[in-house]
């Protein structure tokens, strides 16, 4: 992760290390540690938690392009800020 320069290549790192059972959970504990942050760098904004709480609750399996998807909507700062 420390060698990762931009948003694109902690995305790729984050596809290719994470296993399928973690990435819904990654993206609930983006969710509780970022809403309502204090910092403006940090803090979800209105369309990032709403878009990502709509994947939460889909029915069916939640893929990798779900988990991929959910990165995007982040910003660099916000993908290092919940962590590895």
């Amino acid at each position: 992760m420390e060698n990762c320069k931009n948003k694109n290549e902690l995305i790729a790192l984050y596809g290719e290390t994470y296993p399928p059972e973690f990435y819904k959970k990654w993206l609930e504990l983006s969710v509780r540690k970022l809403k309502g942050f204090k910092s403006w760098r940090c803090s979800l904004n209105t369309h990032q938690y709403d878009t990502i709480r709509k994947m939460l609750l889909m029915d069916g399996p939640f893929s990798k392009e779900h988990f991929l998807l959910g990165l995007e909507l982040l910003s660099y700062e916000q993908i290092s800020y919940v962590g590895w």
